[in-house]
């Protein structure tokens, strides 16, 4: 299976820190001191919010199995790789 990748912007903000941003993943923003451990950070995020989209999404297949005895949906795995991340 190949790991998902996605773009992450990284832009200075006014009090210094490097703020990331993950556009394909709305919401999902983290910031460092450094470039470094921006990158850190927002992978750690992006993890985060996938494993939320799971949660989410083995509750909905819960509730689905609840009231139709079947599996309607199929299950998903992701795997984070590596971010490539794209300088503003």
């Amino acid at each position: 299976m190949t790991k998902p990748r996605f773009t992450v912007y990284l832009e200075k903000g006014i009090n210094g820190f490097i703020i990331a941003e993950c556009p394909e993943l709305p919401g999902c923003l983290s910031q460092g001191k450094t470039v470094a451990e921006a990158k850190i950070n927002i992978q750690k995020a992006i993890r985060a919010y996938l494993k939320v989209l799971l949660l989410k999404e083995a509750e909905s297949k819960k509730k689905i199995q609840h009231h139709s005895r079947s599996s309607l949906l199929e299950k998903q795995t992701y795997e984070i790789g590596t971010v490539e991340v794209v300088p503003v």
